[in-house]
């Protein structure tokens, strides 16, 4: 990046970049033009000669925007050899799009629940043991989805709707009658609960983690990315800022909710804008 072959997503931010590694994973972040895409050939190159590594091309995709020249678009992928890619795509166990999600996008998390209820309903289960396999099983499901992206309510209305059958069925019969209130299932084993998680709350408390790493500045770099799209956003006060990004309305909506649970303890009128 220092030698400026690869432009790097913007001068603007705090920690600059123009590529992420994981493991033997590597993502290019960088202007959609073809001398960048001659540049990249060339370091790609550079590297293969000096280490013997070269790009998977079966796995290897190029991501421009919807909107993009098809003809700059057609270049680059020849450029680089690499074939256009579709959003959404899954990387790290998360879809990654440009646009809100469909719901249609989740169905693969409810299909994997009830392929486990339908696995488990053969068995004969007591409802002790259902609930140890419920909440360490299947409310696991969307965790870590959830620290990530806000799941539509929807969605973690039919986890959960599948988690209260599966808990009440009956072996021999099949569907069984609910006789506690599924709130009161959720609830702690102190206020008389079973302890299961309930999703919607775990959704506010994951998301909440993020609110609170946005507004403390914390030197992540999808914070600096948000300070520098949307400022010093104040959640308390302002609405979501229009036509911005799911995740950004996500952390607006659990602003929303979590705000009558909150109150001031100190502050520091240097770094806090109330």
């Amino acid at each position: 990046m220092s030698l400026g072959l690869i432009p790097s997503f913007s001068n603007n931010l705090i920690r600059n970049f123009n590529h992420l590694m994981y493991a033997d994973d590597l993502i290019l972040v960088t202007t959609t033009s073809r001398k960048a895409a001659r540049n990249v050939y060339f370091c790609l190159n550079i590297y293969a000669q000096l280490f013997g590594q070269f790009p998977n091309q079966n796995k290897s995709e190029i991501f421009v925007p919807h909107w993009f020249n098809n003809r700059v678009t057609s270049s680059i992928c020849s450029i680089l050899n690499f074939k256009l890619g579709k959003t959404p795509f899954t990387y790290l166990g998360v879809l990654i799009s440009p646009k809100r999600l469909a719901l249609a996008q989740f169905d693969s998390m409810i299909h994997r629940l009830n392929r486990a209820i339908s696995k488990w309903g053969k068995t004969k289960l007591s409802k002790a043991s259902k609930s140890i396999l419920i909440n360490r099983i299947l409310m696991t499901v969307p965790i870590y989805y959830l620290s990530v992206y806000p799941i539509p309510d929807s969605v973690l209305s039919k986890l959960s709707s599948g988690a209260r059958k599966f808990l009440w069925a009956n072996y021999e019969q099949g569907k069984g009658l609910p006789l506690v209130n599924w709130d009161v299932i959720t609830s702690s084993k102190a206020e008389g609960g079973l302890g299961i998680r309930n999703l919607l709350t775990a959704k506010h408390s994951l998301m909440a983690k993020n609110l609170i790493n946005f507004l403390n500045r914390h030197q992540s770099i999808w914070v600096d990315i948000l300070h520098l799209k949307y400022g010093n956003h104040n959640f308390w006060t302002m609405n979501a800022p229009p036509n911005c990004s799911t995740f950004f309305k996500g952390l607006c909506s659990n602003a929303n909710a979590i705000k009558p649970f909150l109150w001031i303890n100190c502050v520091n009128p240097d770094t806090i804008s109330l």
